[in-house]
């Protein structure tokens, strides 16, 4: 693995492990954390735009994705902010042990990745991914 993915990937890690158990932190009910959540996002992601938006201009002939990309993007979207929803609907309950919820809904996000990847993408299946999958139902009964 090249470091570059490698450091990414551990800062990806560390700030979704690490925003939720803000969120719980902030004893706010569902819609106002996802209310919070947005504003962040945009707060973030609006610089970016606008730089998209520079260069897009500049280049001029560029497109920015076909339609059927631009529509998966969309689709994508949709279905991240019902994971989202989903995601704190579970994490906000002060009834759930976070860790253990966390826990089980990353390792599924794993496993649906893996499967995905082999529907979607053919990528193989490998005994080491097999293997993996079957130690994600075994973490899944050990934490539910």
């Amino acid at each position: 693995m090249h470091a570059y993915v490698f450091i990414t990937a551990t800062l990806a890690a560390l700030l979704f492990g690490v925003y939720p158990l803000l969120l719980r932190a902030s004893n706010l009910k569902l819609i106002p954390t996802s209310i919070t959540m947005a504003l962040g996002s945009f707060l973030v992601m609006t610089p970016l735009f606008v730089r998209f938006i520079r260069q897009q201009t500049r280049v001029g002939t560029e497109s920015i994705g076909t339609s059927r990309g631009i529509a998966l993007g969309v689709i994508a979207g949709v279905m991240a902010a019902c994971g989202y929803l989903a995601f704190q609907s579970v994490i906000i309950r002060k009834d759930v042990e976070i860790g253990n919820a966390f826990a089980i809904i990353m390792v599924l996000q794993i496993a649906f990745a893996v499967l995905g990847a082999r529907l979607f993408f053919n990528e193989p299946l490998t005994v080491q991914k097999i293997v993996g999958l079957i130690g994600t139902v075994v973490v899944v009964k050990l934490l539910a």
